[in-house]
């Protein structure tokens, strides 16, 4: 595995420090593995899927019309639609201070009347942003703002998030930007007294076509057992480990 690890990390550095998903440095990963399998007798195909890529084109915006400013303590979340809302803030059911064990945005329990027409505001923890969005756009939220737990150091400052849902498509349609714990629990207080914010996402979204690598190693029952792993990284750094591990322990 160690030997695994290393060619993977090896691929990523000769291909600009990465190895994400539609590029030379997946590419290389794909062959990497094709030829490993080859070598070891096993027959190998790629699977044909497509991806959707979000290509952002621009900072986007997020401002408070009243009370004092939010700062540049902001960003749009990978894979967030496009758009441009002006809204009332809707705290999600908030869960503040050191340690908290934050649900926020999980059920769609969370929600009540006022998030319709609403952006929402919701805390990071305890499911998938992805979930997080869905509900929200279910119960009729313009756009969301996702701010960091706070439960603990690591979370409280700035965080960049991936919207990743189930198959190639997060099937979301309205904007998503982050911002810190700080922020994030001044704006609850905010929001109780009113509040309106004006949220912009500018990105693009794109179908490509990519490839997995699918083996089958021949047995002698009727049953089969099934293993996966990622073979991407994400497109700041190598992947030695996530996804790597996976990748090598798979092999």
């Amino acid at each position: 595995m160690a030997a695994d690890l290393g060619a993977l990390a090896a691929v990523a550095t000769d291909h600009d420090g990465h190895r994400a998903a539609l590029s030379p440095g997946y590419d290389a990963s794909v062959a990497l593995v094709l030829d490993q399998l080859e070598r070891a007798g096993v027959a190998a195909q790629l699977h044909h899927f497509r991806i959707v890529k979000s290509e952002s084109l621009g900072r986007g915006d997020l401002v408070a019309l009243s009370g004092p400013p939010l700062g540049p303590a902001h960003l749009p979340a990978a894979r967030s639609p496009p758009g441009y809302v002006t809204a009332k803030l809707v705290a999600i059911d908030p869960a503040l201070g050191p340690g908290n064990e934050s649900t926020s945005g999980c059920e769609p329990e969370d929600f009540g009347p006022a998030t319709r027409g609403a952006i929402a505001l919701i805390q990071r923890g305890g499911c998938p942003f992805i979930d997080k969005v869905r509900n929200a756009e279910a119960a009729g939220a313009v756009g969301v703002l996702i701010y960091n737990q706070g439960d603990q150091p690591a979370r409280h400052g700035l965080m960049r998030i991936f919207l990743a849902g189930r198959g190639s498509d997060p099937r979301i349609s309205i904007p998503v930007r982050t911002t810190t714990a700080s922020i994030g629990q001044r704006l609850v207080a905010r929001a109780e007294t009113g509040v309106e914010l004006r949220l912009v996402v500018e990105s693009r979204q794109q179908s490509w076509p990519e490839v997995s690598v699918v083996a089958e190693i021949p047995g002698r029952s009727a049953e089969a057992l099934l293993g996966g792993a990622l073979l991407d990284s994400v497109p700041e750094g190598r992947g030695r480990h996530d996804s790597g591990r996976g990748t090598a322990a798979g092999r």
